[in-house]
């Protein structure tokens, strides 16, 4: 009996869960990799100016790194498909410096930067190596004639703490750099969670299609709206898998509308709690995601060759 409650209960849900988990990524992401057509031999293409984007991270290795790894390997995706549009500048490790953050705020349009975030004394506190991005530091910042328009901060409390909005750091980089709109999290982010949403975020507003993506304010809510979208509906297939399964089983046990009755009552429970331990921080995340600012129009390329800065998608 107790090897068929393990059955029931654990093995058989992480089995369908791990088959839906496993390609959640492919579900929510939006990116132009799935495009099969190649435009770097075209000339009008091949004459565009490469749009300088950045990502920082102070880690070389573990959670936050692999996240930003993720959205540099979109970027490398879309450069092999359209023929290095994007001029890609890391900094990782002893590099990730404020005085670095400062560099690239001057001298690429976009911005990704994954790291630890804490709040700490009533401020968001980002963590870069030999210091912290905080409300303080960027005061005495004058990067106001900077490239970058728009700075995405994947890190725990960006954005201010459980679940309550602090827009402190948000506004002060939108005071004190080139910086137009501000993306993060108003509480503990969860890795899974995060991932999905930058890397569907940058593929709406970067790379979706081969001339460029959409406004900062339609990658936003194009990516949430997705995101929520399949994560329910994830969890209504789990639920009918799960409730036919476990019904299936103990139809072997007694009277059919008995055994389905009983199914349907086990497998809610066990939904629930699979959910809750697997998905619902990443879930959680979701709904801590926040934008301020205003809507930037999302990197393009217009095909009539030259330049690189024209005809931008603002899909409001």
């Amino acid at each position: 009996m107790k090897n068929q409650l393990i059955v029931i209960y654990i093995l058989i849900p992480l089995l369908i869960l791990s088959f839906f988990i496993g390609s959640l990524v492919l579900l929510v992401n939006p990116t132009s990799k799935s495009q099969n057509s190649d435009f770097s031999g075209i000339a009008a293409f091949e004459t565009l100016d490469a749009r300088p984007v950045s990502l920082m991270c102070k880690y070389t290795s573990g959670n936050w790194y692999q996240e930003m790894q993720s959205v540099k390997a979109d970027f490398d995706d879309y450069n092999d498909l359209y023929g290095n549009r994007l001029s890609i500048h890391v900094a990782t490790g002893s590099t990730a410096t404020l005085n670095q953050m400062k560099s690239l705020i001057s001298t690429t349009e976009r911005m990704h930067l994954a790291s630890h975030g804490t709040y700490e004394d009533n401020d968001p506190k980002i963590a870069m190596y030999g210091g912290y991005l905080t409300p303080n530091v960027i005061l005495h910042w004058s990067l106001t004639d900077g490239l970058c328009k728009v700075i995405y901060l994947s890190a725990c409390n960006g954005m201010g703490h459980n679940g309550q909005l602090d827009t402190d750091l948000a506004d002060m980089l939108r005071a004190r750099t080139s910086i137009e709109a501000v993306i993060g999290f108003k509480d503990v982010a969860n890795i899974l969670g995060a991932t999905l949403l930058s890397q569907s975020f940058w593929g709406y507003h970067v790379t979706l299609t081969s001339t460029g993506g959409y406004s900062t304010a339609s990658s936003f809510s194009s990516t949430y709206n997705r995101i929520v979208t399949k994560l329910e509906l994830i969890k209504s297939i789990i639920s009918l898998e799960i409730d036919l399964i476990v019904a299936l089983i103990l139809e072997l046990c007694g009277t059919v509308v008995g055994a389905i009755f009983v199914g349907v009552l086990l497998a809610e429970i066990t939904t629930v709690q699979l959910l809750d331990a697997l998905l619902g921080d990443a879930i959680d995340t979701v709904h801590s995601w926040e934008i301020v600012g205003d809507s930037v129009p999302g990197l393009s390329w217009s095909t009539g060759g030259g330049g690189g800065h024209g005809g931008e998608d603002t899909m409001d």
